[in-house]
C-alpha cells in the first residue's frame, strides 16, 4: 500500500468556499480544508472522520454534537468524506482492500461499494455539484493523476495527465471547474481546469507550498 505522505489529513484540501466553515447550499457539498468535515443540509446532518475506536471511521452527528454514529464501521482505514448533493450518498476512501479505494455508501452507512475497484491508491473522493461525477486522486499511472467518474464508478478518466503530482480535487459550484493542487511548476500551487480536464490554469504563484 502506498504511503500518502502529501496526502495526509492535515494537508489543505481545496474547495471553492470563502468562508472557513459552510454549509451545503443549493445542493453543493462544501468542506472544511482536510479535517474531513462536510455538512448534509437537507437532513442536517454533519459527517466527518474520527480516530476515536483506533482507526479512521466515518461519523455522522446532528449539528448540535449529539447522536454520533460511526457509519463505516470497519477495522481498516476510512477517511475523505464527501457528500452527494441530495445528500443520499457518501463517498469516502479505504483501505480494506489492501489499499486504498474509493467507496460509496447511503448516508445511514448501509450498502458500501468500491467504486474505483483498481490495483493503484485512489484517494480523495468528491461529488460534482448534481451527484452524477466523482472527482478523485489515483496513483494508477505511477503518479497521482485527477481522475473523475460516474457516480457507479463507470467511465474512469484522467483529467489531468500530467507527470507531476495533481491532488485534492474540488468542484466548483456549477460544476464547470475543478481546482486542483499540483507540483507541476516544481512546488505546491492552485491550479483549476475545466471539468472535461481541459485549459489547466496555475491560480497560484509563489515560493511556498499551496
Amino acid at each position: 500500500m502506498r504511503n500518502k505522505g502529501t496526502t495526509s489529513p492535515s494537508r489543505i484540501r481545496l474547495a471553492f468556499v470563502v468562508t472557513v466553515l459552510s454549509v451545503m447550499v443549493t445542493g453543493v457539498a462544501l468542506c472544511i480544508s482536510r479535517s474531513n468535515v462536510a455538512f448534509a443540509a437537507t437532513q442536517l446532518k454533519i459527517v466527518f472522520q474520527s480516530f476515536r475506536d483506533g482507526n479512521r471511521e466515518i461519523y455522522l452527528m446532528n449539528p448540535d454534537g449529539s447522536d454520533q454514529t460511526n457509519l463505516s464501521n470497519n477495522p481498516a482505514a476510512d477517511q475523505d468524506p464527501s457528500i452527494s448533493s441530495a445528500s443520499s450518498k457518501i463517498a469516502f476512501d479505504s483501505t480494506r482492500d489492501d489499499r486504498f479505494q474509493i467507496y460509496v455508501m447511503d448516508a445511514d452507512g448501509s450498502n458500501q461499494i468500491n467504486l474505483s475497484n483498481n490495483l493503484a491508491d485512489d484517494i480523495s473522493p468528491s461529488f460534482s455539484p448534481d451527484g452524477s461525477k466523482i472527482a478523485f486522486v489515483s496513483f494508477r499511472d505511477g503518479n497521482s493523476e485527477i481522475y473523475v467518474m460516474n457516480s457507479d464508478g463507470s467511465g474512469q478518466i484522467d483529467l489531468s495527465n500530467n507527470s507531476a503530482s495533481d491532488f485534492d480535487p474540488s468542484f466548483s459550484h456549477d460544476g464547470s471547474k475543478i481546482a486542483f493542487r499540483s507540483a507541476r511548476d516544481g512546488n505546491d500551487e492552485i491550479y483549476v481546469m475545466n471539468a472535461d480536464g481541459s485549459s489547466p490554469i496555475r491560480l497560484t504563484n509563489n515560493s511556498a507550498l499551496d
